[in-house]
């Protein structure tokens, strides 16, 4: 189901992980305990320590995890008003506006270098697919450096499997639908 667009000439040679960020997606065709759906996707990025060798995001990325710290997004996911999970637009998308505020407002244990964060941003049940934005940062300014978007399959048993399938078969190709946004001129203290 992905995509290709190649990603070439990345400035970002390790990083930190931050898990997946479902505080902001909406999903479509659901319609199930929006309570329980959160408490779902609150689990999902906790598989990335527990099932390392199945969620290797080093691995499918081709870029050195410096240090994962999932429960930054465990946390903000557990943050979200249930009541603004569901939505019946289609067009309800994440915008690179929100995706900062969110990334602006984080407490975060580290101050230098790269950032990694997932943000799952449109869960679609009748397609049965999720959409997800890649998002590199610098911790230090917070500046978004590269993003790009991703959509994968959904399936399995159970509200956390099913969408943990669909952000499994984002990372399976190094590859990704779309470059959305690309590094700007670094400062010169991030220059190597």
């Amino acid at each position: 189901m992905c995509g290709y667009a190649e990603k070439e000439n990345s400035v970002i040679d390790a990083y930190t992980f931050y898990g997946i960020n479902y505080s902001k997606c909406h999903t479509y065709g659901w319609g199930k305990d929006p309570e329980r759906t959160i408490g779902a996707l609150s689990e999902i990025s906790k598989l990335f320590v527990s099932e390392m060798n199945k969620y290797d995001i080093q691995k499918f990325l081709k870029m050195k995890v410096k240090s994962m710290d999932v429960d930054v997004s465990v946390k903000q996911t557990l943050a979200n008003d249930p009541q603004t999970l569901e939505t019946y637009n289609l067009d309800d998308r994440l915008s690179f506006d929100t995706i900062q505020s969110v990334i602006n407002r984080l407490e975060l244990k580290d101050s230098t270098g790269y950032g990694l964060m997932i943000f799952a941003d449109f869960l679609n049940k009748k397609d049965q697919v999720g959409t997800y934005q890649y998002v590199f940062f610098d911790i230090a300014t917070r500046e978004v450096v590269e993003k790009w978007e991703a959509t994968g399959e959904a399936g399995g048993f159970g509200y956390r499997n099913y969408w943990a399938k669909s952000v499994y078969n984002t990372l399976r190709t190094p590859h990704f639908t779309k470059l959305y946004y690309k590094a700007r001129t670094l400062p010169s203290r991030m220059q190597k």
